[in-house]
């Protein structure tokens, strides 16, 4: 199995999916984010400008990478992925969901929410990666948390599933009810 957990910045994302991976004997966490930092790492300097922008899943080649590991790992190690990800482009959602489909057939999509100002609180309380601007790093956030959020609030990214006000077990009960 595949368990995409998308959801906006901050929604709890890599806290669920590391309790679900934790809790399902079969599975491992798989975050894209990895990938993305290395492939801007390797395409400074090379990227046309619509791909050279602040977040690396502009870089045309990241969804290819992103199916092509997970492909690796599921073949190699034979394990379910929990897969983390903020993916707000339905176009970019649908190439990744359907390579995904392509690795394993029992791949599954959930969308984590959250208010707003339980997003933005929630990331105010991030620490701040070493040698980066407190002042950007916090406006970045802020921007993308309020973009992704409206983007996922539509139909096309369901199932939602609350990630706030209540205990992660009881958030990954109602995940895995919908996976089931």
């Amino acid at each position: 199995m595949i368990l995409m957990l998308n959801g906006p910045f901050g929604a709890g994302k890599t806290t669920v999916a590391t309790a679900l991976a934790a809790r399902l004997p079969d599975a491992m966490l798989y975050d894209p984010e990895v990938v993305g930092l290395h492939a801007r790492d390797l395409t400074a300097g090379i990227l046309p400008a619509y791909e050279a922008t602040d977040d690396f899943q502009d870089i045309r080649l990241w969804p290819d990478l992103v199916v092509a590991t997970a492909g690796l790992i599921h073949a190699r190690y034979g394990r379910s992925l929990i897969v983390p990800m903020t993916l707000d482009d339905p176009d970019r959602l649908a190439r990744i969901r359907e390579g995904f489909r392509e690795i394993d057939p029992r791949t599954h999509h959930v969308c984590l929410m959250a208010p707003l100002d339980v997003l933005l609180e929630r990331l105010r309380a991030r620490e701040v990666p070493a040698g980066a601007d407190p002042a950007q790093s916090w406006r970045w956030a802020e921007r993308r948390a309020t973009e992704s959020r409206a983007a996922l609030a539509a139909a096309q990214f369901g199932p939602h599933v609350a990630s706030h006000g209540r205990p992660v077990e009881e958030t990954i009960a109602e995940i895995l009810r919908l996976v089931a």
